[in-house]
This record gives C-alpha cells, structure tokens and sequence, in this order.
C-alpha cells in the first residue's frame, strides 16, 4: 500500500484533502510529487514511535485510548510541484493522510512535513513573534533565530505524526466523527492535533 511505501521520491495523484468542502467530507483533485530530505531522517525516527507513548499516557479514560497501535510514517520532504484545488490561499506545511478513518485503521497513515514551505511560513511568523513576546527580552531574537525552525519542525512533526493519530472515539457512537460535528469536523480535528503535539 502507498502508506508502507518508503520511497525516496513520492507521488500522489487524485482526492486528497477536504479543506475546500464546507462539510469536510468531499475531497479535492490534487496531485503531489516530493522527496526525502536527508537531513530531517534522525529527527523523523526520533518522532516515528512517540504516538505510541503519547497514546498510553494520555490524560483520557482508556476507553478512549487505542489497545492497537499503528506507528505513522513520518516523511521530512522537498515539494517538487503541487497542485490541484487546495483551499484558495491556503498553504499546507504538513499532511497525514489518508484521511479516511477506515483505511487509517486498515493499513496506518503516512505523516509528510513540508521543508520548502515550512521555514517560508516561519520566517514571517518568527517576525510576529518577535513583535509580540520577545521584542524587549534579552537575548530573544537570538533565541528564536537559533531555535525557531527546529521547534516548529517538532510541532509539525508531532501534529501530523502523533496529533492525528491520537486517541480514538467512544465506542457507543454511530459512524465518524466527522459524521455528527460535519462543518466543524475539520477545524477541530485540527485543534486537537495542535493540542496533542503541544501536550
């Protein structure tokens, strides 16, 4: 299956997200082609199996928590073209896909965290930040410039890889999430991923 290929160079061609449909449930036509960057492959086996300890320490009820275990393929790439219809302006520093709940369940998920696009976004972000919190501390410029690109490379890292992955519904509901909470699915699957790579 394409979630267990380890290819350096990968491709993936047809419905992919479900950013562009108000009710998170149509995707849209996309084709990607990308490959590894060496230089991320110790960070991304340092983050391979943490699902897995965040699962059995997570702060929930275990009826929530999974008993099988799936570790997410966790993929530091290049973009070498992307394109189709992806949520207007919109510019994706990671993924983890499939997104269909039953297909995760059957053969896993593959985590990709964009490198050409992420310190892009940083660099703008990092400059906000600056403004905002760090402006008068000392040494804080310093701090972010030296520290900035890794910790958001975690924070991607730890969101498509284990953020997605984390936990599972309650076994008494009928269907997907994404069934019951239809337009406010996706905004809060995002949420919780965010929340889960900060914990």
């Amino acid at each position: 299956a394409w979630v267990k290929d380890a290819a350096v160079v990968d491709v993936a061609i047809g419905p992919i997200e479900v950013y562009d449909d108000p009710l998170g449930q149509k995707a849209s036509f996309q084709g990607i082609a990308n490959f590894l960057d060496p230089r991320m492959a110790k960070m991304a086996a340092s983050l391979q199996d943490i699902g897995g300890y965040l699962e059995q320490n997570a702060p929930w009820a275990s009826i929530y928590k999974k008993t099988k275990l799936t570790a997410s393929a966790i993929r530091f790439v290049q973009d070498v073209i992307r394109a189709g219809k992806i949520g207007g302006v919109l510019h994706l520093i990671g993924e983890n896909l499939p997104n269909d709940p039953h297909l995760v369940k059957r053969y896993g998920s593959k985590s990709t965290i964009i490198q050409n696009i992420n310190p892009s976004m940083a660099a703008v972000a990092r400059v906000q930040i600056l403004k905002e919190f760090f402006w008068d501390f000392e040494g804080g410029k310093e701090l972010i410039d030296k520290w900035a690109k890794t910790a958001e490379d975690l924070r991607v890292g730890l969101h498509e890889g284990a953020g997605h992955g984390l936990g599972r519904p309650s076994p008494r509901m009928k269907g997907q999430p994404s069934d019951h909470l239809k337009e406010y699915f996706s905004p809060l699957e995002e949420a919780r991923a965010d929340l889960a790579a900060y914990w």
